[in-house]
């Protein structure tokens, strides 16, 4: 149904699944809102930090916000990107794809110093 759609890309607050949790400890995290889980009425969510994706039915969203991806890259994180993969049966993993960047950048750096000549 409609009810589930949310802007992608927006702030998303899972709840934290631990135990035991102490009274002023967090009960949730922010994570980035990737669409709607296939089959469920669960959200599929990724955790940039962990470079893990989450699958949530207990969120609630901030369709104002996006994750700011800048911060992460000035506090001397991997500036790669992320690249994921889809198979059949849903989420096979993320993979890092820094390389692959870093050699289209660097082939950009060339054109522009050729047609700068």
């Amino acid at each position: 149904t409609l009810e589930l759609i949310r802007v992608f890309g927006c702030i998303a607050y899972a709840q934290v699944d631990k135990p035991h949790l102490k009274k002023l400890e967090d009960r949730s995290r922010m994570l980035v809102h990737l669409g709607v889980e296939p089959g469920s009425k669960a959200y599929r969510l990724l955790d940039p930090q962990a470079k893990k994706i989450t699958v949530s039915r207990d969120v609630i969203f901030d369709e104002l916000k996006g994750w700011n991806w800048r911060s992460n890259i000035a506090d001397g994180e991997d500036s790669g990107n992320l690249r994921i993969k889809f198979g059949d049966c849903g989420n096979q993993g993320l993979h890092d794809s820094a390389s692959e960047e870093e050699t289209r950048t660097e082939n950009r750096g060339d054109r522009e110093e050729e047609i700068r000549s």
